[in-house]
């Protein structure tokens, strides 16, 4: 909300319309200015205003930056790519001191002691006085969080508006208010949008046009909700249970897991964008394409299917779930899904789910990604996934997941880092991601039908550690052995032969994906 907000307050202290706003989303904008001396004073001014606002609600971990490039006409009919070099590398230079304002002015960097003074235990950034309870910021948060999956409607105010509302007031500061409602009526429309205070009333994730409200919004808000109460049985955490209505909690969500009672934290986002944006719409003859439209509507289709789509991707993943024949959990029939959007939009997201169920939806993504943009060559998508225990802290396995995506990117990109092994997500020449998921299920379902030990899978593990990751070829006699001695069954010894021995070895080299896999999925809780 937060750079649509700033965005739109721009354009309304100008005197201009939305469509002054070429593009807004995933923490970016880019607007159309008047090049006039009032409208760069008035921007000089709002850095500072905003730093100091941000500076003063979130202590330093939020900041804006803002810069600008002068042109006329011609220029963006014939430089603008040239235009958005130069504006670039402004932006990169001001985001290495977007709090240098905090030295032109008297503000007491270091604080006074004060006795008695505690930090907020969830954000660990803001002062309260109780440390029981978290600070107004992080409490505005989790009423956000809760309203947000049931969300109708999303409202942008230049200040606050009075009267009843049913949803949740998110204010701004002296840039604006935004409410997000539940639901509304005729006549409060009807006040709503005659009032000078209101900028916009939108549906959210509804494109069916009525007269009262013409407009919508796609947000990636994809949540579970509990259809009726119910507790997880065999345990007394609080977290256990959930009401009629509610949105599960992280321990629920886990316990949705097939075999292992984990989660999995999924962050994904599109490979050298910055390089598909500055190079990707040059002609053969060296001449660039790069427009206003152009550009604009890349960056909007891109923001649609990570705002909008993914909703639909999470619900097809969610119904393939339920109908899986290994998915034997009591409580199926009672959530509206399993996968929780923590956040969506741009070219990036981050996704919790059962851990089971988390590549598989990473892989749909990837799939219905590369089906949207035509199939390009050069327009993919990494990812990362960091499977942990439901208590575990949410940032702290946003932090790891994070980092499981740089992996993905430093080994090349287009690739999916999970169960401690970086692959290609598809290839023709080694065991890609698809594959190596597929003989996890393989031995997921040899082990359920016990038609191999357990012991087997893991002793796999062993020799992979031991023989240097498959690259010491003593791994060999060392898997033929143990098909030897621990499988029957012909058909099975003769695709285990195949896919580890015969196969060059590659599989065999990436074993710990289907193999953790496989452990995971069949593990017990005792």
């Amino acid at each position: 909300m937060l750079p649509e907000v700033i965005a739109r307050y721009i354009v309304e202290k100008v005197g201009l319309f939305l469509s002054n706003i070429l593009f807004c989303g995933g923490g970016v904008f880019k607007l159309l200015l008047p090049n006039f001396s009032e409208t760069k004073n008035m921007l000089e001014e709002l850095k500072d205003k905003l730093n100091s606002w941000l500076f003063e609600e979130y202590g330093g971990e939020l900041g804006i930056v803002i810069e600008w490039v002068e042109a006329s006409g011609k220029d963006l009919s014939n430089n603008y790519s040239v235009l958005l070099d130069e504006l670039e590398k402004k932006l990169a230079t001001a985001k290495r001191k977007k709090f240098g304002f905090l030295f032109k002015s008297n503000y007491e960097l270091i604080e006074k002691y004060e006795a008695g003074i505690k930090v907020c235990r969830v954000c660990g950034v803001s002062k309260l006085k109780d440390d029981q309870r978290p600070c107004n910021l992080c409490d505005l948060h989790e009423r956000i969080g809760m309203i947000l999956p049931r969300a109708k409607y999303i409202m942008f105010c230049l200040s606050e508006i009075s009267g009843n509302f049913d949803g949740e007031k998110v204010p701004f500061g002296d840039f604006g208010t935004v409410y997000i409602l539940k639901d509304v009526s005729g006549s409060m429309v009807d006040n709503w949008l005659s009032s000078d205070k209101v900028l916009d009333l939108l549906k959210i994730n509804e494109t069916q046009i009525v007269s009262d409200i013409p407009g919508f919004r796609f947000v990636g808000n994809s949540a579970p909700l509990a259809k009726q109460s119910f507790s997880v049985e065999d345990s007394e955490d609080e977290d256990a249970s959930v009401q009629e209505g509610n949105v599960l909690s992280f321990e629920i969500i886990a316990d949705s897991s097939i075999g292992d009672k984990k989660l999995g934290i999924l962050k994904m986002d599109v490979d050298f964008l910055g390089l598909i944006f500055s190079v990707g719409f040059e002609r053969e003859s060296g001449s660039s394409r790069r427009s206003i439209s152009r550009l604009s509507s890349v960056s909007r289709m891109l923001d649609l299917f990570f705002c909008g789509y993914i909703n639909k991707i999470c619900n097809d993943a969610f119904e393939e779930w339920k109908k899986d024949n290994n998915n034997n959990w009591e409580h199926k029939d009672k959530v509206s899904q399993i996968f929780y959007v923590v956040y969506s939009g741009g070219d990036d997201l981050l996704i919790v789910g059962p851990w089971s169920e988390t590549p598989k939806l990473a892989k749909k993504i990837r799939d219905e990604f590369k089906k949207y943009t035509c199939y390009n060559p050069d327009i993919n998508v990494s990812a990362g996934i960091f499977v942990c225990r439901p208590k575990y802290p949410i940032s702290l396995a946003a932090k790891s997941a994070g980092e499981f995506l740089e992996y993905s990117k430093d080994k090349g990109r287009n690739r999916i880092t999970v169960f401690g092994d970086t692959v290609e997500w598809s290839t023709q020449n080694s065991a890609d991601f698809e594959k190596l998921m597929e003989f996890g299920e393989s031995l997921f379902d040899f082990i359920s039908r016990n038609k191999i030990p357990r012991s087997f899978v893991h002793k796999l593990m062993s020799i992979y550690k031991q023989y240097r990751n498959g690259d010491d070829l003593n791994y060999i006699p060392a898997v033929i052995y143990q098909i030897a001695r621990n499988i029957d069954d012909y058909n099975i010894r003769e695709y285990l032969m195949q896919k580890l021995i015969i196969d060059r070895g590659l599989f065999f080299k990436n074993i710990k994906i289907p193999v953790s896999y496989a452990l995971l999925k069949t593990r017990k809780e005792v």
